[in-house]
């Protein structure tokens, strides 16, 4: 088992909780999903198996309470996303600025919410208080979302809220930690993925015997080719970028109805080609990202290569 995971199991071992060889062996399959089937980061997919383990064993979280009668009771003022500086329920008036593919079987939806003071995470739960999904471009009203921090960069927690649509619109304020520039040192992933063809789902499909296999859906017979690159982005502080289709279709002019064309042009090898095509087009390359920020990743909106970073 990994070292992270055991390391976390010994940590609630020594609060008292007991786990059989049944919940080891969930644990470190579910671990090894996250890392190596999905290609998520090995902090994201520790917090996911933490969050497993409390589900698994029972454990209450330490978020504060909720009154029953929270559908009825609200909470005034309403905050700014950039005064959220307690762990407490709070109210916020939002946009949804951007939705991304969940990274773990319960999520239900992974995304960044903004005013104009500032943006921030939101994480909805499968079978939570609200059973409406986010919508990209939407606004919102959130009653009872707890704040939470990670790296220093406020999270709400909407297990519990109250969401209702807000009909008038919100400007969500850019920062200037949007912005990246640097080299593109490393190329930590880049190629075509099977996603889930499901309405509102889009998440990365494994082949499997009959099909395709989604965490949330089971066996799909079709699936929705995709491009991604993950590059690690070298100027002020290296960071780890996510490219999507779209953007690197505008950076390169390589575009998922090509690599679908190697694909079926080299049966064998067509994947690594792709693969190889898209490393030789971005590695080196001098780049400037207008991104979302969300845990160790930035999420690019928009993107262009440039003649020089202008770091230092």
């Amino acid at each position: 088992m990994n070292d992270k995971v055991t390391a976390l199991l010994d940590t609630y071992r020594n609060k008292g909780i007991e786990f059989t060889a049944e919940d080891l062996d969930y644990f470190e399959t579910l671990w090894n999903r996250l890392t190596i089937e999905f290609d998520v980061l090995e902090d994201s997919a520790l917090r996911s198996v933490e969050s497993t383990i409390k589900t698994r064993k029972g454990i209450t979280s330490s978020l504060p309470s909720v009154p029953d009668d929270a559908d009825d009771l609200a909470i005034s003022p309403i905050e700014k996303i950039g005064n959220c500086a307690k762990m407490e329920p709070v109210a916020v008036r939002v946009k949804m600025v951007k939705l991304f593919p969940p990274n773990h079987p319960r999520m239900a939806q992974v995304g960044i919410i903004g005013d104009a003071t500032g943006t921030c995470k939101v994480t909805t739960w499968k079978n939570a208080a609200n059973p409406e999904p986010f919508v990209e471009g939407k606004c919102y009203e959130i009653q009872w979302a707890n704040v939470d921090f990670y790296n220093d960069r406020v999270q709400l927690i909407t297990t519990q809220a109250a969401v209702k649509p807000w009909n008038e619109d919100i400007q969500v304020k850019r920062t200037d930690r949007d912005t990246l520039t640097g080299f593109i040192t490393k190329v930590l992933s880049a190629g075509m993925v099977n996603r889930c063809p499901v309405e509102k789902c889009r998440k990365p499909l494994t082949v499997c015997a009959g099909g395709y296999f989604c965490t949330d859906h089971g066996i799909q017979q079709q699936s929705i080719p995709d491009l991604r690159a993950r590059v690690i982005l070298d100027g002020e502080t290296a960071r780890i970028v996510y490219l999507n289709a779209s953007v690197l279709e505008d950076l390169t002019g390589f575009s998922v109805s090509d690599a679908e064309e190697i694909v079926r042009s080299q049966p064998v090898g067509g994947l690594f080609a792709v693969e190889k095509r898209l490393h030789d087009l971005i590695f080196g390359r001098a780049l400037m990202v207008h991104s979302t920020p969300m845990n160790e990743q930035a999420f690019a909106q928009d993107a262009a290569f440039i003649t020089s970073p202008g770091v230092a």
